[in-house]
């Protein structure tokens, strides 16, 4: 049996936080303030995927393959969670008179933040495929190809070197990232013997996080690039990275933080569009005079709610806590 990771489950809930961030707006707070809190939490989402790559990495077999039955129950999972989900938004798009009225919807939801599940679904497919036709070789300059065609996509746009939707080349980044996850649970044992490992990554994260807000602000002096739209930077890959790699690094005993992320970062995701809305309207509502000013404590506020009604649902209404995280089992 594979020893419990307690650091990979604390940095689940730490980078589940830092998407609530990217999700809010930040009422009378200054832009240059919350322009820097989204981009501080970039590196959240390519953990994730980083981190399934990582996982998948240990049902790859010595023969270099993929067993289908290996990651079906992963899968499965993913689709139930991506159908549940996006029927349980289907009220909240009709609240805020939103449409999904494509066959987009598909693959990315019927609200926006879906996309996660579905660009999941996309990388374990298309890996499985990759390794199941011999080629996993293949995977270095395909994963290459994709991060450079994001950055060009997105936040070096201005570049004009090819046009691309930013949209598209986001969804393709789980191949990327979870191959690297892949290959990082390949040579996780070697790293664990370099001295002062762990040291090491804590720095190249903290350098990571820094040189995202001097990337940023270096793009939007010289070429006008807008922060608050930046979805991808070099450095949110070179954040990402070893912000994973200290997750799994350090050692943790079981503590309530770790089991937390553990059970409820999923839900976290899934569920705190509802909170906020909710949060916005209350606040609206009964406190309208101090709209503005509750704003930019709204990722606390939701955070902390979402995780409390994660919480109780766990412990209280267990069959339907299980239903929202795609588990019919």
């Amino acid at each position: 049996m594979i020893e419990r990771q307690n650091g990979i489950d604390l940095f689940r809930l730490i980078a589940s936080f830092f998407i609530l961030l990217l999700h809010t707006t930040y009422g009378i707070l200054p832009s240059v303030y919350s322009d820097n809190l989204r981009i501080s939490a970039r590196w959240a989402v390519p953990f994730f995927f980083i981190l399934s790559g990582y996982l998948l990495n240990r049902k790859i077999s010595p023969k270099n393959q993929i067993s289908l039955s290996n990651i079906e129950g992963t899968i499965s999972q993913l689709i139930s969670t991506f159908i549940t989900a996006s029927l349980i938004y289907i009220p909240l798009n009709h609240l805020l008179h939103l449409s999904f009225n494509n066959v987009s919807f598909l693959i990315v939801g019927t609200f926006w933040h879906l996309w996660f599940l579905g660009s999941m679904i996309l990388g374990y497919f298309f890996i499985w495929n990759i390794y199941f036709a011999g080629y996993s070789i293949l995977l270095f300059p395909i994963s290459i190809s994709i991060l450079i065609i994001s950055l060009i996509s997105d936040s070096y746009k201005f570049l004009n070197l090819f046009t691309v939707d930013s949209d598209l080349s986001r969804f393709l980044l789980s191949i990327p990232l979870m191959s690297l996850g892949i290959y990082i649970g390949s040579i996780e044992n070697k790293l664990k013997k370099i001295k002062n490992i762990t040291f090491i990554f804590a720095s190249l994260s903290l350098f990571g996080i820094i040189s995202q807000f001097f990337e940023a602000h270096f793009l939007y002096v010289h070429f006008h690039v807008n922060k608050f739209s930046i979805q991808f930077l070099i450095t949110t890959f070179l954040t990402s990275v070893p912000i994973f790699l200290l997750s799994i690094l350090i050692n943790l005993r079981d503590n309530i933080i770790s089991i937390w992320g553990r059970k409820y970062s999923l839900f976290i995701y899934l569920y705190h569009i509802y909170t906020y809305y909710f949060i916005n309207r209350i606040i609206h509502k009964f406190l309208s005079n101090n709209y503005e000013k509750i704003l930019p404590f709204s990722p606390i506020l939701c955070f902390t709610l979402t995780l409390f009604f994660a919480i109780l649902l766990d412990k209280f209404s267990k069959p339907i806590f299980k239903v929202l995280n795609g588990k019919f089992g």
